[in-house]
């Protein structure tokens, strides 16, 4: 291309001077510069496109392979909650308590508890567990003990179905009325075993 321009330009340097014609001369002059134009095009074509957003990328993986990352080992636990005996239960003042976090917030004239009559909870999705109680003498008022453990609605065995955000189990039984949450617990032990067993690995090296 850049050949052809030149015996272009050669040409009309010579048709200038032995005077050609003005339509041979004007000839050659557009075809000089359509050469011209042409090389130019040609010369920037043949550079590399580079990236616009200024970022290298490399033409080749990286020799190395890098190790995923786990989650840590973890056990999930289903705990049960049960009600506290009846005869387990203490009276302080005018309010009752039983061990586990089981305490009653109204005011009760029972001196002394004789049967467990259920189970309550109310909530939506998560909520507050009850269990009721008799005293021994007729015509009193129920031991109502509360826990402030927020768990999960409670379902199957005597359990009724959710109504107007309670649900009942009742049975003289505790046995009968479980309440439950599931706990989430990590291994430590298998953490620092993991923790002993990449010690002395490369950090870029794959497990196969």
């Amino acid at each position: 291309m850049f050949l052809a321009t030149y015996y272009v330009y050669i040409s009309l340097h010579i048709a200038t001077i032995v005077d050609y014609n003005k339509n041979m001369r004007w000839i050659l002059t557009t075809t000089f510069f359509l050469s011209l134009s042409l090389s130019a095009q040609a010369f920037w074509s043949s550079k590399p496109a580079e990236e616009s957003s200024g970022l290298i990328i490399p033409t080749k993986p990286t020799n190395g392979k890098i190790i995923p990352k786990q989650p840590p080992p973890t056990t999930t636990k289903v705990v049960h909650i049960y009600c506290p005996e009846h005869f387990k239960l203490e009276k302080k003042g005018l309010f009752w308590e039983g061990s586990g976090g089981w305490r009653s917030y109204a005011q009760s004239f029972v001196n002394e508890v004789d049967a467990f009559l259920g189970a309550r909870w109310s909530g939506v999705n998560v909520g507050k567990m009850a269990c009721v109680y008799k005293g021994k003498k007729a015509y009193t008022f129920p031991v109502v003990l509360q826990n402030d453990q927020l768990v999960p609605a409670p379902k199957g065995g005597k359990w009724s179905q959710l109504k107007d955000g309670k649900i009942e189990c009742h049975s003289n039984e505790i046995l009968d009325c479980p309440f439950h949450f599931k706990t989430q617990k990590t291994d430590i032990k298998r953490v620092y075993e993991e923790l002993e067993f990449f010690q002395d690995r490369p950090v870029n090296e794959e497990e196969p």
